[in-house]
């Protein structure tokens, strides 16, 4: 489970979660996913940690699988 550890603006959390589903999209591990999601909003206008650091996995990642 993706969830976030505060309350984010909408928008910010738009742009996160189109990036994160983006490598998911890409068949990228849930963790690789919210690592390459968290580094392009680090060059995004959100920038600052508020708008992307709250954003963690809960779970085990390994029983995650990707169907086609």
């Amino acid at each position: 489970v993706l969830v976030s550890l505060w309350n984010i603006a909408d928008r910010s959390t738009a742009e996160f979660m189109g990036r994160f589903y983006g490598h998911l999209g890409e068949r990228k591990s849930l963790p690789k996913a919210l690592q390459e999601a968290k580094k392009e909003m680090i060059r995004s206008p959100y920038k600052h940690p508020f708008y992307w650091a709250a954003f963690v996995l809960i779970g085990d990642a390994r029983s995650y699988s990707i169907s086609k």
